[in-house]
């Protein structure tokens, strides 16, 4: 089998992509002109009619124009259906760019556009509050389930257990303005991790989440967002964070973060021990 990502491959699926996201909207809404004009009795101009042709096909691509996503709720068990108390539960959407003006297809995956985190309590329930999404210019909320991961120490989950959405397909997509998640109300089944590999690799996804987060840019709070996730990180990796008055950096080589600007203080890294913690002047 070829390769996915060479010409034959590639081209064929760019002019497919293209047709799909420009030159059908484009036709589809000339038609519709075309009918309101017949049915109306309207004359138009040239430019007019071209005005009308695009705004209906703007409206078309960029919808949803705005995203209101649900809450999600759920619970965690073990086996035998008693709640897990302290399970760090998180949630990652992710935004994709209306029209790509770059590579059409990165093997990087999309970026972060909102990161959201909970605990269990002692009837192991979670609840992971909603947002509403308002996209910048040529982006929008991806239209997916949340990646959500569950992390607690020595234990995994086991999907086979759980009533997990990935048993169907294809998964329940929400294409509207409202997002609601297939996660809602599930329960989620976590065994004794007796694999120390798999328990790196479930760890090593928290690392990503975390990175993910933290890749955004400056201007971005997200990262408030996730503080038992960014301590759980820095205690496993034993990587320090650098403050300098409202200025946090976590590692010498990250993009500083204004922490007065963010809302936050340094009670955020409650929960670190001091020598991760390094004040500069």
């Amino acid at each position: 089998m070829g390769d996915l990502y060479s010409p034959i491959f590639i081209i064929p699926f760019i002019i497919a992509y293209y047709f799909w996201i420009l030159v059908l909207p484009i036709l589809v809404a000339q038609l519709l002109v075309y009918m309101l004009t017949k049915h109306f009795g309207w004359e138009l101009k040239k430019k007019h009619k071209w005005l009308w042709i695009i705004l209906l096909a703007s409206i078309w691509i960029t919808y949803p124009w705005f995203s209101i996503v649900e809450d999600i709720e759920g619970r965690v068990v073990d086996v035998t259906g008693q709640p897990i108390e302290g399970v760090l539960v998180t949630a990652l959407w992710e935004y994709e760019p209306i029209i790509p003006v770059t590579d059409l297809i990165s093997r990087s995956g999309s970026n972060a556009a909102q990161a959201r985190e909970a605990v269990t309590n002692k009837e192991g329930r979670y609840r992971i509050y909603g947002f509403t999404y308002l996209p910048s210019f040529n982006h929008k909320l991806r239209l997916l389930e949340p990646e959500v991961r569950f992390y607690h120490e020595d234990l995994r989950v086991d999907y086979r257990l759980s009533k997990f959405l990935g048993t169907t397909y294809p998964p329940n997509f929400d294409w509207g303005i409202i997002r609601e998640s297939s996660w809602n109300g599930l329960d989620v089944v976590m065994v004794i991790s007796d694999n120390g590999s798999l328990q790196n690799g479930y760890s090593g996804s928290l690392w990503g989440f975390v990175s993910d987060v933290l890749s955004e840019d400056n201007d971005n709070c997200m990262w408030t967002n996730i503080p038992n996730a960014i301590i759980t990180r820095l205690k496993a990796t034993k990587n320090s964070v650098w403050i300098s008055e409202d200025t946090v950096k976590f590692g010498r080589r990250s993009l500083p973060r204004n922490m007065e600007k963010c809302g936050v203080d340094v009670s955020f890294f409650e929960g670190l021990d001091e020598w991760n913690i390094k004040t500069v002047q």
